[in-house]
């Protein structure tokens, strides 16, 4: 797993409930319920679109964003804890 995703799990997805919200609207995104979303939360900003995920932190603008497949995103949010993730 890349680390800016450790950075977003551990900032913006502390608990279960987090983490199932930024599911939720990958997933809804996936199947083509809707085109676009995007979640705000502590540290990052997360848009997702059928292109994939783009992650951008908003406390150091000058890194570049970070971005990665839908079917990768959430298989790395639903991966047990431990587990050796690309």
């Amino acid at each position: 797993m890349p680390s800016w995703l450790h950075d977003l799990i551990d900032s913006d997805m502390p608990t279960a409930h987090g983490r199932d919200r930024y599911l939720g609207f990958a997933s809804s995104v996936m199947a083509g319920h809707h085109g676009e979303l995007e979640i705000t939360g502590n540290a990052f900003n997360v848009h997702f679109s059928q292109a994939g995920v783009r992650v951008q932190c908003l406390w150091d603008e000058s890194r570049s964003p970070e971005c990665m497949g839908l079917p990768a995103f959430i298989q790395a949010l639903t991966a047990p804890p431990g587990s050796r993730m690309p």
